[in-house]
């Protein structure tokens, strides 16, 4: 294995990174723990498969990010919506900005590592 040098792939790598220590501080809740376990693990092996040009890493890294956005959107209409939306318009909004914020860093991702090895082979 070599290092890769793409700055690209560092970031993909260093979010992947910090997806999984996040989704590693949600495992005590008992709802999440273990599928949060899971994707922990997952998205930091990919990181480190990435920043080391494994080419197993290119298929997980897309699979996970996409898993993530999907599994948001699951999320947000099983369990928010019996709740929402709220008494006012910007605590409605407001609510689902984290949520928005963690998508559309996963898709502009998804995005530059799609872009990334379309014209670079690992």
């Amino acid at each position: 294995m070599r290092i890769v040098r793409s700055k690209t792939i560092w970031v993909a790598s260093a979010l992947l990174g910090v997806l999984g220590i996040v989704l590693a501080q949600a495992i005590p809740d008992p709802a999440f723990g273990n599928a949060a376990g899971f994707l922990s693990v997952l998205c930091i092996a990919t990181s480190l498969g990435l920043a080391f040009g494994a080419r197993w890493a290119r298929h997980l890294s897309q699979a996970l990010l996409l898993v993530i956005v999907v599994g948001w959107g699951y999320f947000v209409i099983t369990f928010s919506m019996p709740n929402w939306p709220h008494t006012d318009v910007a605590s409605s909004i407001l609510s689902l900005m984290p949520g928005l914020t963690l998508v559309s860093v996963c898709l502009g991702v998804l995005a530059a590592l799609r872009r990334h090895f379309r014209t670079h082979a690992l």
